[in-house]
């Protein structure tokens, strides 16, 4: 055998765990737009929260949310994500004390 590895090796990427891919992915994404590591975490947060509670929730699905992202969004768009998830946070808790 010489010393070429095989082409096969050379085109595929590393495998990579799903986490440490996403990591890698968010950290990159972050960086280019020059975000907040809280934002991150708020954006992953809603999302497992949304998947509970908004449009065919594992758990169920709530009116509001579900309205709240057909609104139209109004200039500052921070105050409505934190709306937004305030409202999910909301949901969450008052689901887990019943």
């Amino acid at each position: 055998m010489g010393g070429r590895m095989p082409r096969r090796f050379v085109l595929d990427p590393p495998i990579l765990a799903n986490e440490v891919q996403f990591a890698l992915l968010q950290m990159h994404v972050m960086g280019v737009f020059n975000l907040p590591e809280s934002w991150a975490d708020k954006a992953q947060e809603t999302l497992q929260l949304y998947a509970l509670y908004g449009s065919e929730g594992s758990e169920f699905e709530d009116r509001i949310i579900i309205d709240m992202l057909d609104e139209v969004p109004p200039i500052t768009g921070k105050i409505q994500a934190s709306k937004f998830l305030d409202r999910l946070r909301q949901l969450h808790r008052d689901h887990n004390n019943d």
